[in-house]
């Protein structure tokens, strides 16, 4: 299909004075998604194709603005006008009266729906329909038609009824039964009340529980005068218009008013890159009676095309079943759905969801389609499959990776020796690995964060679930939900793993503090560690060690077609783990080769390593420190022996004839390593046979106020080049060992630098190593005491005699880079420049250095800043 923007664009510039807000679904194609958004073009282009779309309008993104231009207090007589306009044609194509009954015909209800002009990963949507009036011979049709859309935040909920009345409900009372009228009109009031005139939904669920407990009956047994008894008790706390066009009008406007709060425009200018000022499409549809559901043409939690499509459908009388189930008592409208899904994907070219009304006669009423939201897994098999089945090429294949989800590129499994320690199974709704602290809330989140740890938010069910708070969190457990539950696909669209509908637990209070009931022997509180395998869905006590597996069969085709069309280099970061290992599975997955090794790691990785390390620092002579240095230095060889092993057998890239190994110098603070508060000083004394009066003196010496901006990178070289001097002949005895020897080149990264003088310090030390490694007569005889060091470097007449030399070596078996990571290393970076290879930037240290706080909390304080003109 060929589809050509609207003609009526022209007309905005040859008569402004006449804008035009509202727009028939059969004014718009599916390229107008900034005017009437992605939701309105959807409908648009359905409409278009001939499926059955029930009829609607669209107010544009233009109108959002041009009412927050009016203030968002009044609507101005034009839209007021145009809006009444579009209601009256919606009359003409249904042939029912809006708010109000013809003939022997149902009155016409409304719906309104938000959507925006950008495709979000950030999704809210319908909360659980936890208020569920009874039933009396199953005439309660549930007239809140299609689940919400899942939209930005600052959208709300769906208002889902618009047009129900005192007078309406009589009339539809008078055609149907009481029950169904005043069970519906019900519905209505707690979804008008709490998104329009935000009456807590508490009072109304009050309301419900005390009237069930008096009259001790389920909601399923209530009687039809204790059900109009429950209206209107809702309708005592829900001051709802009698006025149809009043309730429309009302329900636009709260629309607005909440995408314009300061929070949610600055959520969706910060993660979504949106504009601040950005308008909300609302559309105004025909709300349609019947079994409502929503389904997905593929598995969103894994990619698979099942053997028909996924998803579930709330029947006529308020029972919710899955589509297979659905499909056994109803396979001719089941089969129509496949079909449909099958074509679409055809029309969009993925994965589609799809929000569909199947009425009295069995005909299915599309609400929406959408490209389906999935999980960083699902996306990379859906991409390869679309590609095999002719659908897309290779390259519209990888860009259809969102670059954003790191679990598309990193999954994990759990090791499987925690199985004794499983407390728990439930379903798998957005795949990956968590392993945190159990937070029950906010107030629990937060404060576990503040104390460095990750967090399990665990939420009894969908209604409790904040996408701000998940956005923070490392994973979800939703005791009571599916997998299309909002939160569900919330964090699939953020990459976080979720599990839900888990047996066997339930939340618990004592005392006004939760904590999480396995079974009468075992509970769980705030702060315990839990691990979650959402890929399987199973739950774990404590913490575990996660496994990558990330070398399968769809992954590896993504990475293949990827090498045909990137135009930039990608080097690999790694920072602990198994390092060879590690190095080896980054060239793998398509690293050009390791740009940057942190060796802090070596220092801590075992605790014989650790235990080394502090003797170093505790040791009062430069000869003791050595003895223990010697032993770490042979470990590091190891280490660097078995990463470039790896890079030989791995690295499918080298340059000028080299394979380059980057190689960041030890950049933790000294003082880290000897925190009072993290050790047992007499049992660490014991253990590494000191005195306790030295491990406190090195306490004291090595303490530090900011260990961010403390003894670390190339000032360790000016306090004890001796360390600096065991990583670098570890590092060349590494490369020497190895024919032809200068085949892996290092290139050593130098943090902390603040000067050419300073960094010139460490220059003539990687020289001076590098000569003595190699085998060369050692010219630059540089003395190990850190006094003497000092003295040797800032002597002018030493610095020239060696300069041309260190430049010749520079070029010939390593290259030297500089980490600027204080401001004034990037003042002063023009002075290192003719010294080093390249800058490296560390944003998250200069943002700390420049502004004061850290990058996590200037991302939460500087949108602000920037709509209030701070900065």
């Amino acid at each position: 299909f060929i589809y050509k923007p609207l003609e009526k664009f022209a007309t905005y510039v040859s008569a402004p004075t006449r804008v035009k807000y509202a727009y028939a679904l059969s004014e718009g194609t599916r390229e107008d998604k900034e005017l009437l958004s992605i939701k309105g073009a959807s409908l648009c282009e359905l409409t278009r194709l001939g499926y059955n779309v029930p009829p609607a309008f669209i107010l544009s993104t233009e109108a959002a603005v041009h009412y927050r231009k009016l203030g968002l207090e009044e609507f101005d007589e034009s839209l007021m006008a145009e809006i009444q306009l579009a209601v009256s044609s919606i009359e003409k194509a249904t042939d029912r009266q809006f708010g109000s009954t013809r003939g022997d015909k149902f009155p016409l209800l409304l719906s309104l729906r938000g959507g925006s002009s950008i495709m979000s990963d950030v999704l809210v949507g319908e909360e659980e329909r936890d208020i569920k009036l009874g039933t009396v011979n199953n005439e309660v049709i549930d007239v809140l038609g299609a689940p919400d859309s899942w939209c930005f935040p600052g959208i709300k909920e769906s208002c889902l009824g618009i047009g129900l009345t005192d007078v309406v409900v009589e009339q539809i009372a008078g055609r149907t039964s009481r029950t169904f009228a005043y069970n519906a009109y019900a519905h209505f009031l707690i979804r008008y009340g709490t998104i329009v005139l935000n009456v807590p939904k508490s009072r109304y669920r009050q309301i419900l529980s005390d009237f069930i407990r008096s009259s001790h009956k389920t909601k399923d047994e209530l009687s039809e005068e204790e059900v109009f008894q429950i209206h209107q008790k809702f309708k005592e706390i829900t001051p709802l218009p009698q006025d149809p066009m009043d309730q429309l009008f009302l329900a636009i406007k709260a629309m607005y008013s909440s995408w314009f709060e300061i929070d949610a425009a600055l959520y969706r200018q910060e993660v979504l890159n949106m504009p601040f000022d950005s308008g909300l499409a609302l559309i105004v549809q025909t709300l349609v009676m019947g079994d409502t559901g929503i389904a997905f043409s593929r598995n969103p939690a894994t990619g698979e095309l099942d053997q028909g499509i996924f998803g579930c459908i709330w029947m006529r009388d308020g029972m919710k079943q899955s589509l297979m189930e659905y499909a056994k008592s109803n396979e001719k409208t089941y089969q129509k759905l496949i079909d449909i899904a099958r074509y679409l994907e055809l029309q969009y070219m993925d994965m589609v969801q799809m929000e569909y009304v199947v009425d009295e006669n069995d005909q299915i009423n599309l609400l929406q389609v959408l490209p389906g939201r999935r999980t960083p897994h699902a996306s990379i098999r859906i991409a390869v499959d679309l590609k095999r089945e002719r659908i897309l090429n290779e390259r519209e294949a990888v860009l259809r990776i969102n670059a954003k989800h790191p679990l598309a590129f990193w999954r994990f499994d759990v090791d499987s020796k925690l199985e004794g320690d499983l407390i728990g199974t439930g379903q798998t709704s957005s795949r990956g690995i968590a392993v945190g602290a159990i937070a029950f809330n906010a107030v629990d989140c937060l404060e576990l964060q503040a104390r460095g740890l990750d967090v399990v938010l665990i939420q009894r069910d969908a209604d409790s679930a904040d996408e701000r708070l998940l956005s923070r969190c490392a994973g979800l457990v939703l005791l009571h939900g599916d997998v299309i539950s909002p939160p569900a696909a919330l964090c699939r669209a953020l990459g976080k793993p979720c599990i839900t509908g888990v047996s066997g637990m339930k939340l618990a209070s004592l005392d006004s503090t939760d904590y999480l009931e396995i079974n009468e022997f075992l509970h769980l509180g705030k702060g315990d560690h839990i691990t979650m395998n959402a890929g399987n869905g199973k739950l774990y006590r404590g913490t575990c060690n996660r496994i990558p597996s990330y070398n399968e069969e769809y992954f590896k085709d993504i990475l293949q077609w990827a090498e045909k069309f990137r135009t930039i280099r990608v080097d690999s970061k790694i920072v602990d783990g198994d390092l060879a290992k590690e190095v080896a599975r980054s060239n793998e997955i398509g690293a050009n080769n390791i740009g940057h090794i942190s060796t802090d790691f070596m220092f801590r990785c075992t605790e014989e390593r650790l235990t080394l390390t502090r003797l170093t620092l505790v040791a009062k002579s430069l000869a003791d420190r050595r003895s223990h240095l010697n032993v770490l230095q042979d470990l590091h060889e190891a280490d660097f022996i078995g990463i470039i092993r790896a890079m030989l057998a791995t690295s499918k890239h080298s340059y000028e004839g080299h394979i380059p190994l980057g190689v960041k110098l030890l950049d933790t603070s000294l003082g880290v390593f000897l925190r009072e508060k993290d050790l047992n000083i007499p049992g660490l004394a014991t253990h590494m046979n000191v005195r306790v009066s030295d491990i406190k003196e090195a306490i004291s010496v090595y303490h530090d106020e900011n260990p961010d901006i403390g003894l670390r990178g190339c000032r360790i070289t000016a306090i004890h080049p001796e360390i600096t001097e065991m990583q670098l002949t570890a590092l060349f005895r590494a490369v020497f060992s190895f024919e032809p020897q200068l085949r892996i080149k290092p290139h050593i990264w130098i943090p902390a630098v603040s000067s050419s003088q300073e960094l010139r310090s460490v220059i003539l030390l990687i020289e001076s190593i590098y000569r003595k490694v190699n085998g060369h007569k050692n010219e630059l005889q540089l003395s190990t005491d850190s006094v003497l060091f000092l003295q040797q470097v800032v002597d002018d007449v030493f610095k020239k005699n060696i300069s041309a030399s260190v430049d010749a070596h520079v070029q010939e078996g390593y290259t030297i880079g500089v980490v600027l990571d204080n401001p004034r290393a990037c003042l002063r970076a023009d002075t290192m420049i003719d010294s080093v290879r390249a800058f490296g930037i560390d944003l998250k240290r200069l943002t700390s250095h420049v502004f004061g706080c850290t990058q996590g909390d200037a991302m939460k304080l500087f949108p602000r800043y920037v709509v209030e003109r701070v900065y």
